[in-house]
């Protein structure tokens, strides 16, 4: 279910929709505040924009600057992606790539500060997708850490376990922060 937060809706943006909570736009807003003044992120599992559209509204709000790189598959989809660049026509900082989060990734832009995944939600690919970007990013943020989907949850301990990496819940929200030593360099 679509629902828009009342921290879109009172940023001017409740024509946004997306699978984000309150409670999650707090977990966000904690993690943004850690970033530094400019920060660079992936997101994987864009959807229409909603999470990408938070952090951008989120960094300007703290004075910060970001870059938003937004994968997924949806977007090869004509109108889903009239629905993402709607949503997020208002800030160039956000950029998408349509690809499948199945397909082999290709990525040469160096540290990213934040990797958010937010995609397949299933515990193989989420776990590759998880080392794979783990190369890059120096923090992981991963969304519906919850029991519906169990996937996440196996694919984070696993992949926290093996890297030895604190993962951090937020009150009412779904969604876990790791910070990653393996990404700084």
């Amino acid at each position: 279910m679509t629902t828009c937060t009342d921290y879109l809706r009172a940023q001017g943006y409740g024509h946004v929709y997306g699978h984000i909570s309150d409670a999650d736009v707090k977990a966000f807003r904690s993690i943004v505040k850690r970033m530094p003044q400019h920060f660079r992120m992936v997101e994987l599992g864009s959807l229409h924009g909603a999470s990408a559209v938070t952090f951008a509204l989120l960094a300007r709000e703290m004075g910060k600057t970001c870059e938003i790189l937004c994968i997924d598959i949806v977007l090869t989809d004509a109108y889903a992606l009239e629905i993402f660049k709607e949503n997020t026509k208002d800030f160039d900082n956000i950029h998408y790539r349509a690809e499948s989060f199945h397909s082999r990734f290709v990525y040469d832009d160096g540290t990213i500060d934040l990797y958010f995944d937010d995609a397949s939600h299933e515990e193989r690919p989420t776990y590759r997708q998880l080392m794979f970007w783990s190369n890059y990013a120096t923090n992981i943020v991963v969304h519906d850490y919850h029991e519906a989907w169990s996937g996440n949850i196996n694919a984070v301990d696993a992949f926290s376990a093996e890297l030895g990496l604190h993962v951090e819940h937020f009150d009412g929200s779904s969604v876990v922060y790791m910070e990653n030593i393996r990404g700084e360099g």
